[in-house]
């Protein structure tokens, strides 16, 4: 691995269409992508369409190791079915491991991210729809340390996030749609690898099956006597329409009892079920020291129309309105209210982005310093701070209604003064 001195620096893929340019070999599975990098930093893959088809490359679109502050962005990722099983017979759309700082966001896809072995990430606002015949791999596989996956929608995937193949430590998953995937959130405990406070906050499930053995939508199961899923927190999701499985199931081998008891501290509270045929929570004999506050049950009351919004949207009355749990996430009302598409603004109340969980960098030219997020504002608020030209930012604004909503912008140089020094005189 060379020193950080020695990455490729400032890489700039943008606004360029990759056909059938990939490549694998059939004798082992093994592919690269119509794009592969190793060993970049400050780099960014941006508004860039990639199609791959059987018998002309079919592998991935993006393939990638070790990278340091890369951003991959607004991308559309089509790929054809070309692993020949019957588990997994599909490329992914990006395939990047080994990473520091990374973010992938605004993304379409028919085929999922591996995203591993990272510190952390954040994955957001990506769509990633498998439609039925193309040949299913999970919408998202994470490993690593620190990282978040939020605001994504997930259709069609087996499983929507499997956490496996590494440790992962401390990660957060929330604001989540998944819809017809086989299991939503798999944990699996695998080799030595400690799986230890995993974060599965305000997700919505809908009709999930169970390809993986896990009995349940959201399901951690150890496969070794070695390894070790700990410190599991699950709330304020709501399981919608399970048919056949449990919302939540924690258990050993493949769900049953072998080796359970190396499954340990989970908390599961504030979570919606509804139709959930296989039962709330199963948890098989020897899982260790297990919080059930068991849920509120009954209809969530989606809004529906268009998947994901409006459809996951609450109508008036939900009783999964205002019946959550503090989790340190932005909400509005005296708690929090249950799933992906929180009430968390007010008509007429100040939106900022920096609080709102969603702050993304649409590009940094590091010349003069980074893009960053700051508190060394003249008033009460954060500010994001940008050095050089060609700097840019993005932010997702959630509101609660439809409407006209202003968005007021204030620019200043420097962090010193008073009010009057943000333009023109405060």
């Amino acid at each position: 691995i060379p020193a950080e001195s020695n990455y490729l620096s400032n890489l700039r893929i943008i606004d360029s269409v990759f056909n059938n340019s990939s490549w694998v070999n059939p004798a082992n599975n093994f592919g690269n992508g119509a794009v592969y990098v190793e060993h970049i930093k400050d780099s960014v893959i941006r508004h860039c369409t990639f199609s791959e088809n059987i018998g002309a490359g079919g592998g991935f679109n993006i393939k990638a190791l070790w990278g340091k502050r890369v951003k991959i962005h607004n991308c559309k990722l089509t790929q054809a079915a070309w692993w020949p099983t019957t588990y997994r017979n599909k490329g992914f759309g990006i395939e990047y491991w080994y990473g520091e700082f990374c973010e992938f966001f605004d993304n379409w896809s028919n085929g999922g991210f591996s995203i591993a072995k990272m510190l952390n990430m954040q994955a957001h606002h990506n769509t990633i729809v498998m439609a039925s015949g193309e040949g299913k791999t999970e919408a998202f596989e994470i490993t690593g340390t620190n990282d978040k996956v939020y605001a994504n929608y997930m259709e069609g995937a087996s499983p929507g996030i499997a956490v496996w193949g590494g440790p992962a430590q401390n990660s957060e998953f929330s604001h989540n749609t998944f819809y017809n995937c086989a299991n939503g959130i798999l944990i699996s405990g695998e080799a030595s690898h400690v799986m230890d406070g995993i974060k599965i906050y305000n997700n919505t499930f809908d009709v999930s099956g169970d390809l993986w053995n896990g009995h349940g939508t959201v399901a951690a199961r150890m496969q070794t006597s070695t390894a070790l899923i700990s410190n599991l927190a699950i709330k304020n999701n709501i399981f919608a329409n399970q048919t056949g499985m449990s919302g939540v199931a924690l258990g050993g081998l493949n769900g049953g009892a072998t080796y359970a008891n190396r499954v340990q501290n989970t908390i599961i509270a504030k979570n919606q079920f509804f139709n959930t045929t296989g039962g709330n929570v199963r948890l098989a004999a020897g899982v260790v020291g297990t919080v059930d506050d068991l849920g509120s049950t009954g209809d969530p009351l989606f809004m529906g129309g268009a998947r994901p919004s409006p459809y996951y949207r609450l109508l008036t009355g939900s009783p999964a309105i205002n019946t959550g749990v503090n989790v340190n996430l932005p909400y509005l009302g005296s708690v929090p209210d249950r799933g992906a598409f929180v009430q968390n603004r007010t008509a007429g109340a100040n939106i900022e982005a920096e609080m709102n969980f969603s702050v993304g960098w649409g590009g940094d030219v590091g010349a003069n310093g980074p893009v960053v997020v700051g508190d060394r504002t003249l008033d009460t608020y954060k500010s994001m701070n940008i050095y050089d030209s060609g700097d840019a930012f993005r932010a997702h604004f959630y509101i609660p209604t439809v409407g006209t909503y202003n968005i007021r912008v204030r620019v200043r140089s420097g962090s010193t003064g008073n009010s009057t020094s943000y333009w023109p005189n405060g």
